[in-house]
């Protein structure tokens, strides 16, 4: 189906989705670029419609989906799409709802603002066993298209919970660590049975009622003059660590 005009109430939802209000009044997002698309196939996310800017080549898409496409005209697409060198494709998926944890290790991020941290610590959560990712206290949106962007496909794959379930987690059995500067080495921390690590922003930190709740204070020892690392990569390292 071609669509031509800004006016059509297909096209003014996709634009809508571009901001966080109307992603979560709609539960949808949107993913742009063939890596992404292939990445949204092979999981068991659900994708609503495709939309291709008008000179891509369908055969791409329909060789893995049946569903809904849209062809834009240039201007349109432009208009969608928040890549510096647009690829041509788009495709509206549904968000998935979850609000338990499913795994032995969570990480939480407690107001983590940097889209690109926050999209690191998803695609780490995978890759280092970490099923689910909470995203509190005024976190950046995990579908912000940045955030996807920089997950690599993982937001696909893992649970992405914005839910308060702090209290379930407790009366579960989980143990939670905060990451600080002044704690234990991680090594310290291992073969705890349910694990739930708390990365807070590089601006503020864990949060005080985080803070309140810690049963251990996680911190990666360094050499030379470096203070910090920055969240995505202190996150990473914490979680592959417990992972050994």
């Amino acid at each position: 189906m071609l669509i031509e005009s800004s006016q059509n109430s297909n096209f003014k939802l996709w634009k809508s989705l571009r901001k966080k209000k109307y992603r979560k009044e709609n539960n949808l997002f949107i993913v742009e670029g063939k890596k992404l698309f292939r990445e949204a196939t092979f999981s068991d996310i659900l994708i609503n419609s495709v939309i291709l800017k008008e000179d891509f080549n369908p055969d791409f898409v329909e060789e893995v989906f049946k569903g809904k496409i849209y062809i834009l005209k240039e201007q349109l697409f432009n208009e969608l799409s928040e890549m510096e060198h647009a690829e041509g494709i788009l495709c509206i998926c549904e968000k998935k709802t979850f609000s338990i944890s499913t795994g032995s290790k969570v990480i939480i991020l407690d107001g983590i603002k940097d889209p690109g941290n926050a999209g690191t610590i998803i695609r780490s959560a995978e890759a280092f066993g970490f099923k689910d990712c909470i995203f509190m206290n005024d976190c950046v949106d995990p579908y912000n298209s940045k955030v996807i962007r920089g997950s690599m496909g993982s937001i696909f794959r893992i649970n992405i919970i914005e839910e308060e379930i702090i209290g379930k987690l407790k009366k579960e059995g989980y143990s939670f660590l905060i990451l600080d500067m002044r704690g234990k080495a991680v090594s310290e921390f291992k073969g705890l049975k349910k694990t739930a690590v708390i990365i807070g922003s590089e601006a503020h930190g864990v949060s005080a009622d985080m803070r309140n709740i810690a049963d251990g204070v996680i911190s990666i020892p360094m050499e030379g003059k470096v203070e910090s690392l920055n969240a995505g990569i202190a996150a990473s390292i914490t979680m592959y660590e417990l992972n050994k």
